[in-house]
C-alpha cells in the first residue's frame, strides 16, 4: 500500500509532464510572418550586422 505522500508526488509528476505536453502543442501553433512583419525583421537584422561589421572593423 502506497503511502499519500508518494501518491502526491506521483500525482504532481504527471502534472508537470502534462504541462509540458500542452505547452508543447502550442509552441506548433505559429504563422508565417506577414509582408511587414517580415521587412520588420529583416531590417533589424541587417542593422545588427552593419553594427557588428562596424565594431569588427576597428
Amino acid at each position: 500500500m502506497e503511502s499519500k505522500q508518494t501518491e502526491q508526488r506521483r500525482g504532481k509528476k504527471i502534472m508537470q509532464i502534462e504541462n509540458s505536453f500542452r505547452e508543447l502543442k502550442d509552441t506548433f501553433k505559429c504563422t508565417k510572418p506577414d509582408r511587414k512583419e517580415f521587412q520588420k525583421i529583416a531590417m533589424a537584422t541587417a542593422l545588427g550586422f552593419a553594427i557588428i561589421g562596424f565594431i569588427g572593423l576597428f
